[in-house]
């Protein structure tokens, strides 16, 4: 799908890969890591944070270590994949051109919706549908943010990536098939979500706000974007 996107842009825009503000040199390595970093820290608080709280329980997979482990790889270029196409497309792409023709927050706002709604389907099962939804718009203001404070798309592609494999894969809930490093099992409710969708608790939405103060005060200084792209206005 990601190349699909870049043939796109490609044919219609006369634009490249670096229209998207994405580049492989020892700059964009970095800033991935360092996303891969943040992802991997507030992936992580949700289960220290239940567990805390006294309404999670976890523990060692009782299958062992090797599937988790055999899964995590898998899985981690699986999300590697959803991390680029969605990051290219509402980040690199959409934010980048409507930024171009609209205010900040409205080029800001408008991506970070549609990306919250096109998770219906993930959250469609939970009870608190609309906190999902809410929570993974926050998500792409967020990602927003970070790819204009750092004019660079590669550090918001490392979070991704991350939040995703730390949610789904190291620790998921107790409904997850084969499990994962840890078993973790959450009681259902508002506070925390159910237990298969750990994103339509209030605590996630605690975690995100932390995350945007982290990000803001993480990438202080903007870059330039290229011509109709993130740069300020």
């Amino acid at each position: 799908m990601f190349g699909l996107l870049v043939v796109f842009r490609r044919r219609v825009h006369g634009e490249e890969l670096s229209a998207f503000l994405m580049s492989v040199d020892s700059g964009g390595r970095c800033r991935f890591v360092q996303g891969a970093a943040l992802g991997v820290l507030f992936g992580a608080a949700y289960p220290i944070i239940v567990v805390l709280f006294g309404v999670g329980r976890f523990g060692p997979n009782p299958d062992g270590l090797l599937f988790p482990i055999v899964a995590a790889m898998a899985w981690g270029a699986g999300f590697l994949a959803v991390a680029l196409f969605e990051e290219a497309l509402f980040r690199g792409f959409l934010l980048q051109k409507l930024s171009a023709r609209l205010p900040r927050w409205g080029a800001v706002l408008l991506p970070s919706l549609l990306f919250g709604v096109l998770h219906i389907g993930t959250y469609g099962s939970s009870n608190s549908l609309w906190l999902g939804l809410l929570n993974a718009s926050l998500f792409g203001v967020v990602m927003s943010l970070v790819v204009i404070r750092s004019g660079s798309l590669m550090g918001a592609v490392g979070i991704h990536w991350s939040w995703n494999l730390m949610q789904v894969v190291l620790l998921p809930t107790s409904g997850a098939e084969g499990g994962g490093l840890f078993n973790l099992q959450v009681d259902d409710g508002w506070w925390t979500g159910d237990s298969l969708s750990p994103e339509t608790g209030l605590i996630d939405t605690v975690i995100i706000a932390f995350f945007c103060i982290t990000v803001v005060l993480w990438y202080r200084s903007t870059k330039s974007a290229p011509d109709g792209g993130t740069g300020a206005r």
